[in-house]
């Protein structure tokens, strides 16, 4: 019992598990979003937000900041009225940032309307790779 105990404790205590293996002379970090699409299921006149992941391959002794911008959407004039954080934070020695998606009024009438962001690294990110960087918000109606 106790050998198994000293290995679990062994298996913890390692460095962290490499989940992207870039180009190691760049020391380069994999960005994406958790997923490519979310859906949100909206009552007429109902406002509601929605949490989005942004995933690191690796941590840093500092925070990290990455632009979210707008990409396109086929909202009709009135139908949606939203609102995005235009900037996402990785925390230092952390993984995983996030951003919101704010719907402040909806009247979708029957309709499913899209939305679609889009993480950015910096000019100077050449150490940052990005992959499935975009994603598509569906505003639906609640059936």
């Amino acid at each position: 019992m106790i050998i198994g105990l000293v290995a679990v404790l062994a298996a913890c205590s390692g460095e962290d598990r490499q989940i992207y293996d870039g180009d190691a002379s760049t020391n380069q970090t994999l960005l994406r979003i958790e997923n490519q699409s979310y859906d949100m299921r909206l009552e007429d006149g109902e406002s509601a937000s929605l949490e989005i992941k942004v995933l690191s391959s690796t941590h840093a002794s500092h925070d990290r900041t990455f632009n979210v911008e707008y990409v396109d959407d086929n909202i009709e004039d009135g139908a949606v009225d939203y609102d995005f954080d235009h900037s996402v934070t990785i925390p230092a020695n952390k993984y995983i940032g996030s951003f919101m998606v704010n719907v402040e009024n909806s009247h979708l009438d029957g309709h499913n309307y899209n939305l679609k962001l889009e993480v950015t690294a910096p000019d100077s990110g050449d150490d940052i790779v990005l992959e499935n960087n975009m994603t598509t918000i569906n505003f639906k109606p609640n059936e």
